[in-house]
C-alpha cells in the first residue's frame, strides 16, 4: 500500500505510543478534551499526539508520567520492569 504524496506518513514510535497514551486517558474515564486540560496540551495537540501524527515532547511525556502515575518505562518504550 502506498501513501499519497499528500499524506504524512505517521512514524510507527508515535503511533505505539499514541496507543498507550489513549490506554491511559480510557483507564481514566476522560474525553479527549478533559485529559488534555489535565496535561496542560491542547486538544489538537492531544489528538495528534494519541493518534500519532505528532510527537510527544519531553516535557508532556513527563507530565503524563507524573500526573497519571504510570511507570515511564512502559509508557515510553512499551516494556515495564514493575507495576504500578
Amino acid at each position: 500500500m502506498t501513501v499519497p504524496a499528500n499524506e504524512p506518513t505517521k512514524n510507527p514510535l508515535n503511533v505505539q505510543l499514541g496507543k498507550r497514551l489513549r490506554r491511559i486517558r480510557q483507564i481514566t474515564g476522560k474525553n479527549q478534551k478533559d485529559f488534555a486540560e489535565t496535561i496542560g496540551s491542547s486538544l489538537r495537540s492531544y489528538r495528534g499526539y494519541e493518534s500519532g501524527e505528532r510527537e510527544i515532547s519531553y516535557s508532556v511525556a513527563r507530565s503524563i508520567v507524573e500526573i497519571c502515575n504510570v511507570d515511564a518505562e512502559w509508557f515510553m518504550f512499551g516494556n515495564s520492569r514493575t507495576t504500578k
